[in-house]
């Protein structure tokens, strides 16, 4: 089944009052405690490749493979490299001539699964994470469980072969309670059913560490998938949210429902944004005063953590170009500076700096609105291309030509010979000194 993402209008009812948890700095660390690295993922300043770096490991597998054309491992990287520049086709064929060298692998199916879901064919991205799982159902964490169960709610949530966002479109009167009953609707209800089917029981709420695992396999489809996938954002905001107690991680969740409405239209924008304000009204930024966070906070907070997460990514880009032009192994280069994971800087939720931190804002970053952040890709032009590609068609004879043209000759040094000269001249002097002296004393 190939989806095609579309979106349909819901309208709101009116979000009232009810009972309020503090946010402040203290909760958002909390949350990042009991979730670690939801934040980073949601700003963009995690560990990742540019667009140039899979280019190069294109051309850098193709030439390995000529010599060693059996190594799984290489057709591996190659595939992957083929999807990460958005190009599914070419990497679930790089993909099945691996699985003919080498039948029922673990992770050419689990790679293949990925390939076709990223490509919207869910059909076959659920047989071949099925024929993943049975051979390993474990690996990776455990992730692959759970891109099955999302490619199986991404099927029910589909209509005549169209999916429609927001995937759950569910609308309270009031925020939710603390104890209610789990949303049937969302991500969070689907996987309860499956929970309770799977273990032939009725509870009410995920086991923490069951939620803990989903959230972690989201996670890790948004960091080495898409980012900026409105469909995983939503799914992880669901799985934040609908703890059904206190746990509920809010803030995080406003910020995964806030960045999944960014590059949709209007009216899905405004199902997300409202259901936003509601889960805002649960939020005291001042008790004494019962003020209430709001939406233009957390845009300004998302923002300046979107701005960080860009501005770490962009070093990471820079460093691998300069490795690639350099013809360093580009690999071992950033395994040696990178394999060590950011976070992203704390910010403020007192009411009097996030004041100053608005005008700060506009005056450092006045020309990128919040959804033009969300917006931006890093993709490699014709240009940018072809100097990747000339590194990799340079013959033998030029590089040692030019290592022979860095190497000082006496052309390149006309005084070189002179130097020589007068250092073995004073050699002589001392020798000859010294053999004086020695025959003065005896």
């Amino acid at each position: 089944m190939k989806i095609i993402t579309t979106v349909v209008l819901f309208c709101f009812s009116s979000i009232a009052p009810a009972l309020a948890c503090l946010w402040d700095y203290d909760t958002v660390e909390m949350e990042r405690e009991q979730f670690p690295s939801v934040l980073e993922i949601l700003s963009g300043k995690f560990i990742r490749h540019s667009p140039a770096f899979y280019y190069w490991r294109i051309n850098d597998r193709e030439n390995a493979l000529k010599y060693n054309p059996d190594s799984l491992a290489l057709y591996d990287d190659l595939a992957v490299a083929h999807s990460k520049l958005g190009n599914q086709r070419a990497a679930i064929n790089i993909i099945r001539r691996k699985d003919k060298i080498k039948p029922n692998l673990y992770k050419t199916y689990a790679n293949m699964g990925t390939f076709f879901m990223l490509d919207n064919e869910l059909d076959s991205a659920v047989f071949y994470i099925q024929k993943a799982l049975e051979i390993d159902p474990n690996a990776h964490f455990g992730r692959e469980k759970y891109q099955l169960y999302l490619a199986e709610y991404l099927i029910a949530k589909s209509k005549k072969g169209r999916l429609r966002l927001p995937l759950d479109k569910t609308v309270f009167d009031i925020p939710q309670d603390y104890y209610m009953d789990a949303n049937p609707n969302n991500f969070y209800g689907f996987l309860l059913t499956k929970y309770n089917k799977n273990n032939q029981t009725t509870v009410k709420k995920l086991p923490q560490k069951t939620l803990e695992e989903a959230i972690k396999g989201v996670t890790g489809m948004l960091h080495f998938a898409d980012s900026n996938s409105p469909v995983l954002l939503e799914v992880l905001g669901d799985l934040l949210l609908n703890v059904g107690d206190r746990a509920a991680a809010r803030q995080l969740a406003s910020r995964a429902y806030l960045k999944a409405s960014a590059t949709l239209n209007p009216s899905a924008q405004k199902i997300y944004l409202n259901r936003i304000e509601l889960l805002l009204n649960t939020q005291l930024l001042d008790e004494k005063r019962k003020q209430y966070a709001h939406l233009t906070i957390l845009k300004m907070q998302l923002r300046i953590e979107l701005e960080e997460g860009q501005s770490y990514y962009k070093n990471i880009a820079a460093d691998e170009l300069l490795w690639i032009r350099s013809n360093k192994n580009v690999d071992k280069e950033f395994a040696n500076k990178y394999y060590n994971a950011p976070k992203v800087a704390p910010i403020s939720e007192s009411l009097k700096e996030i004041k100053l931190l608005k005008d700060s804002i506009e005056n450092k970053y006045p020309e990128r609105t919040l959804i033009e952040l969300m917006l931006a890709k890093d993709t490699l032009n014709d240009r940018a291309k072809s100097i990747l590609d000339s590194l990799f068609s340079i013959p033998d004879t030029i590089i040692e030509s030019e290592i022979k043209s860095t190497t000082p000759d006496s052309k390149s040094m006309p005084y070189l010979k002179y130097i020589v000269a007068l250092v073995a001249l004073l050699s002589i002097i001392l020798v000859i000194k010294k053999s004086k002296t020695t025959k003065s004393q005896s």
